[in-house]
């Protein structure tokens, strides 16, 4: 049915206990108190509360003026149609709110020479078309509280709090006419690769896969937040994994001498991301230990030397790694995000068992792949068996 203002009247009158009118020109006194309570703004004073999502405008503002009683320099004209603000954002996005703003009279002011304001419009005031039923009701209910004091006034507490649940019913529903707000943006372009690990981190934490590369959920940008703290970088630093190490005979610089200490200086290959070991032979069994870490160069007295190092290609090329390292990323994935996604149904505990057992399982299966080295004793396994039997011809 659709609305009309009529409608209104009967609908805040039935809430009262009141007789329905038959017309807005019958001449009785509800329909007077009505008249005079819809002119007083009734329509706007709903809308400034309620907020409903077919008041709502956007419009880029851009002319601004300086302001001469505050640093707050960029003052903007509001529309002519304006209620209330909904928000204000410095991207045409909508996604960096403007938090720090003041309005006086019809202006706007704020850091920002360039906003894009989202707004309530005094427009629907008369247009019921777009109405939604929800905020009739909001109409329908302000309009019973305002008559009531005169008509039935044992009512009017009741009808505060019918207006309140109202209210608070038409906000809920008119959320879920827009997307929700994101708290951030994202910061990575997904690669099917890339897509694949984000979805293995969703379903440890128990949340809906994404679908496409360009995707922009709240889930999706937490996992962005994660992997630009370093988490791959911190993975590839806390143990050797053999798959990513890369080796390399190094000749000192002759054309750089030290102005003290070690005699030699070495240049660090470009793509190294971290020393994963210095040794004398080419075997690698013999650990050099006396070199000094500076820089671009490592220090020491040897003219040559071989170094085993993690290249840095692997830090940003999944396509590269084995699948137990994908697997252990997207935990250690899930378990940073899990926190900051628990509104959404994302379980911390239950992401940071996977992660451990998937460390565990990714160091074992890394190990397997070097062939046994021979540990060498150190000194208290030297000076336990020396001169003892196993050192007897």
């Amino acid at each position: 049915m659709a609305v009309d203002k009529l409608s209104l009247y009967n609908n805040s009158l039935l809430l009262i206990g009141q007789r329905s009118l038959s017309s807005l020109t019958e001449d009785r006194e509800p329909r007077h108190l009505l008249d005079a309570s819809y002119a007083l703004d009734a329509i706007e004073y709903c809308l400034e509360v309620a907020k409903p999502v077919f008041a709502r405008k956007t419009l880029l503002i851009s002319s601004v003026t300086p302001s001469a009683n505050h640093d707050l320099d960029s003052v903007q004209t509001l529309p002519s149609d304006y209620i209330t603000v909904v928000g204000v954002y410095s991207d045409a996005n909508l996604d960096q709110e403007v938090n720090r703003y003041i309005i006086e009279g019809n202006t706007l002011s704020c850091e920002y020479p360039t906003i894009y304001l989202r707004y309530i419009s005094d427009d629907v005031v008369t247009d019921f078309s777009n109405w939604s039923p929800s905020f009739s009701r909001v109409v329908a209910a302000y309009l019973a509280r305002e008559i009531s004091i005169k008509l039935a006034p044992n009512q009017t507490e009741d009808m505060n709090v019918l207006l309140a649940e109202r209210i608070e019913i038409s906000k809920g529903l008119e959320a879920t006419k827009e997307p929700a707000k994101r708290s951030s943006v994202t910061t990575n372009t997904l690669t099917n690769e890339w897509r694949l690990i984000y979805n293995d981190a969703l379903i440890i934490m128990g949340l809906d896969e994404i679908s496409t590369n360009t995707d922009d959920s709240n889930r999706r940008t937490k996992l962005d937040r994660v992997l630009d703290a370093g988490i791959v970088s911190d993975e590839l630093e806390d143990t050797g994994w053999i798959f990513s190490t890369t080796s390399t005979k190094s000749y000192y610089d002759p054309s750089v001498e030290p102005a003290w200490g070690y005699r030699r200086a070495h240049q660090k290959p470009t793509d190294m991301h971290r020393i994963d070991g210095i040794f004398y032979d080419e075997y690698m069994q013999q650990p050099l230990k006396l070199y000094k870490d500076e820089g671009d160069w490592i220090f020491t007295d040897q003219d040559e030397y071989y170094l085993q190092y993690i290249n840095d290609s692997f830090l940003v090329n999944p396509s590269s790694w084995p699948t137990y390292f994908k697997r252990l990323i997207a935990g250690r994935m899930a378990n940073d995000a899990s926190p900051s996604l628990k509104k959404e149904g994302a379980d911390f505990n239950i992401a940071n068992a996977i992660y451990e057992k998937r460390k565990s399982s990714a160091i074992a299966n890394d190990a397997m792949q070097s062939p046994p080295r021979q540990l060498a004793n150190g000194r208290w396994s030297s000076s336990r068996f020396k001169g003892g039997y196993r050192n007897r011809p």
